[in-house]
C-alpha cells in the first residue's frame, strides 16, 4: 500500500510586489498618524536668530599723544577706564590747581546737593586784614568786608570761579577751626587717595611748596566731576557775590571748544598749569576728556598751559573711536521656525564709543513671544551694544510679514 506523500509546513513565499504594497500601506498609515499629530499640535514660540557677533573689538591703531615740549602732562578718560602720563612725573609746585583738593574736603564735610547753600560763614577783620596783605603780595584774591556772610556754596564759587585766595582761606579756618588742622586734612585726604606725589602746604596754592603731579591730580579731578555741585560751578565763566560783586574765571578757554571746567594755576615758581575737563560727542554720547598741563613758562603762561591741554584732550578724542553696531535698517537677525522666517532689522543705530582694543558686547534679545503669523513693522526685540559706562540701544523689528510653516513644511 503505498502512502501519499507529506505536504511541506513552510509557508508559501508572496511575491515581491505584495511585500511592497505591504510596505506602502504601512507606512502610509503611520504617515497619517504623523501627519495628523503634526496638524493637532500647536506651532512651538517662533525664534529668533541674531546675524551680529556677540562682540567686537575697536580697531588697533597708531597713537601718538601731543605731550608738550616742557613741564609735565597727563590724560584721563574716566568712562573708558583710560589713562595715560607723559614720560616724566616730578612733583612740581601745581599753584591753584592746590584748590581743587580744598574744595573736595569741604565738599566731603558739606556735602550739597545742587541748589543748597549750606552753611553760612561770617567774614571776620582777620579775614579781611589777610586779604590785605595777600593783595599786595599780587595773589588772585575776591573782596570781602568785616561782617559780609557768605554761604559755603558761595565760597565755593569764588574760590573755583576766581580762585580767590582769601576764600580759600576762610573755608580752610572755618572747616577745620586752623589753618594748620585743614593742611594736615588736605595731607591726610590726598594719602587717603593714594596720591603719593602730592603734599600741600596751604589751601591756596600759593606756597610753592604746595606740590604735586599730573597723575594725582586726574584722580583728585576725575572724583570731584562726578559731583554734580562742583561740575556745576567749574563750568560757569562768572559769578555774582555780596561784596565782590560779578568776578570771572582764570580757566582757559572755559566755554568753548568743549571745555567745561576745571580749574587752572598760575605762579612764578609753578608757571602757567591747567586741569581741563572737555566733553565730546563720539558715536552720539558724550565722553569728557580729563587733561592735566603743568609748568609752562613760554609765552602767556596761563594760555599756554590752556592751549596745551586742550590739544591734548582734542588728540585723545580723535583717537576714540565711535564702533557701530547697527545702522538703522540694517538686517540683524531672523525670526520665525526653521523653513518659515522673516528678517528683523534695526529702528536706529546702535553705536558706542571705544578705545582703540577695547571689547564692546552685543546683544540680541527677543522680547515678545510669537506663536502665530504676525504683521510687518512688529517689534519683538532689542538690540543693544554695551561698552562699560556706555550702552545703546534700538528696538528690533519684522522687515515684513511672518506666515505659518505649510504643512509640508512642517512635515517634510
Amino acid at each position: 500500500m503505498k502512502h501519499r506523500a507529506k505536504s511541506s509546513r513552510w509557508p508559501r513565499r508572496h511575491p515581491i510586489w505584495f511585500t511592497a504594497i505591504i510596505a506602502i500601506v504601512l507606512v502610509m498609515l503611520a504617515s497619517t498618524g504623523y501627519v495628523i499629530s503634526i496638524v493637532r499640535s500647536p506651532l512651538p514660540p517662533a525664534s529668533v536668530t541674531t546675524l551680529v557677533a556677540t562682540s567686537v573689538v575697536a580697531p588697533s591703531k597708531s597713537i601718538a599723544i601731543p605731550w608738550p615740549s616742557q613741564g609735565e602732562a597727563g590724560f584721563l578718560v574716566p568712562s573708558l577706564g583710560v589713562r595715560q602720563d607723559s614720560p616724566t612725573q616730578t612733583a612740581v609746585a601745581i599753584g591753584s590747581v592746590t584748590k581743587l583738593m580744598t574744595a573736595y574736603i569741604i565738599l566731603k564735610d558739606y556735602p550739597l546737593a545742587p541748589g543748597q547753600s549750606g552753611p553760612t560763614v561770617t567774614v571776620t577783620q582777620a579775614d579781611v586784614d589777610n586779604f590785605g596783605l595777600q593783595t599786595l603780595d599780587s595773589q588772585s584774591v575776591a573782596t570781602i568786608a568785616a561782617g559780609e556772610t557768605l554761604t559755603v556754596y558761595q565760597l565755593l564759587e569764588g574760590l573755583l570761579v576766581h580762585s580767590a585766595n582769601d576764600y580759600a582761606f576762610i573755608l580752610a579756618e572755618f572747616d577745620a577751626g586752623s589753618l594748620s588742622g585743614f593742611i594736615a586734612k588736605m595731607n591726610a585726604q590726598a594719602a587717603a587717595l593714594t596720591m603719593t606725589a602730592t603734599h600741600y602746604a596751604d589751601p591756596a596754592g600759593a606756597s610753592p611748596d604746595s606740590i604735586s603731579t599730573p597723575h594725582d591730580q586726574l584722580g583728585l579731578a576725575g572724583d570731584l566731576m562726578t559731583n554734580p555741585v562742583f561740575a556745576s560751578i567749574v563750568a560757569m565763566r562768572s559769578v555774582t557775590l555780596p561784596v565782590a560783586g560779578t568776578i570771572t574765571t582764570y580757566q582757559p578757554l572755559l566755554g568753548t571748544n568743549g571745555v567745561v571746567g576745571v580749574k587752572s594755576g598760575l605762579t612764578v615758581k609753578a608757571g602757567g598749569c591747567d586741569v581741563m575737563a572737555v566733553n565730546v560727542t563720539i558715536a552720539g554720547q558724550t565722553v569728557q576728556i580729563l587733561t592735566v598741563v603743568t609748568g609752562q613758562k613760554t609765552g602767556n603762561w596761563l594760555a599756554t598751559a590752556g592751549n596745551q591741554a586742550l590739544n591734548l584732550a582734542n588728540s585723545v578724542a580723535a583717537t576714540i573711536d565711535g564702533v557701530t553696531v547697527a545702522t538703522t535698517g540694517e538686517r540683524v537677525g531672523r525670526l520665525g521656525w526653521p523653513k518659515a522666517s522673516v528678517p528683523l532689522v534695526s529702528t536706529g543705530k546702535v553705536a558706542v564709543p571705544a578705545w582703540p582694543g577695547q571689547h564692546v558686547t552685543i546683544s540680541l534679545r527677543q522680547t515678545r513671544t510669537v506663536t502665530k503669523p504676525l504683521a510687518g513693522g512688529t517689534v519683538i526685540g532689542v538690540l543693544s551694544a554695551n561698552n562699560g559706562r556706555y550702552r545703546s540701544r534700538a528696538s528690533v523689528l519684522t522687515s515684513g510679514d511672518l506666515h505659518e510653516p505649510t504643512l509640508l513644511q512642517r512635515v517634510v
